[in-house]
């Protein structure tokens, strides 16, 4: 009984309590690692951030639940979808961190575009309204032999920018 109240803990400080996925803090943690691994195996890796489109307007038009009822789904498409060695965290707010180990640039895209199709195609209702939400993604490949934690999660953010800038529900190249 002790081990199994020791691993409920140990999965609540590790896990986002709205969505199942990895907390921020994990995610990071994660990443790290995969970075090492990337480094040790000379492997590529590929990060991916996402960010729901306008979630403050779905908050303001349909309530905090409607809001909270989007990033579960979102989490669950991205549990659905994902392999099994890839990693999905709830990075901030209606942000999540995706890392795609052995994952080249262009095959991260692709599944990016799968992803933000997954999305926008969802069938999200709130009681008897469907809410149309679309993401943009931004993904970039972590070069583990120059750069940290922090460089790759900037450049992967700039990337995002890149998708909002394009008019939003993108995945920029």
């Amino acid at each position: 009984e002790l081990l199994h109240e020791s691993q409920q803990m140990r999965h609540q400080a590790e896990h986002d309590g709205l969505t199942g996925l990895w907390n921020h803090r994990t995610i990071v943690e994660r990443l790290r690692e995969e970075m090492n691994r990337s480094r040790r195996n000379e492997t590529p890796l590929c990060v991916v951030l996402i960010d729901v489109d306008h979630f403050k307007q779905i908050n303001d038009n349909f309530g905090h639940l409607a809001g909270d009822l989007v990033l579960r789904e979102i989490g669950a498409i991205f549990s659905r979808s994902l392999r099994p060695y890839d990693y999905a965290g709830r990075y901030g707010g209606e942000e999540f961190l995706l890392i795609l180990p052995g994952c080249e640039l262009e095959t991260a895209l692709s599944r990016a575009e799968q992803l933000r199709v997954a999305v926008q195609s969802a069938r999200m209702m709130d009681g008897k309204t469907r809410l149309q939400v679309t993401a943009s993604f931004g993904v970039a490949s972590a070069f583990p032999s120059q750069e940290d934690a922090e460089a790759v999660i900037r450049a992967v953010d700039a990337a995002l920018y890149r998708a909002k800038r394009k008019g939003r529900n993108c995945v920029p190249c």
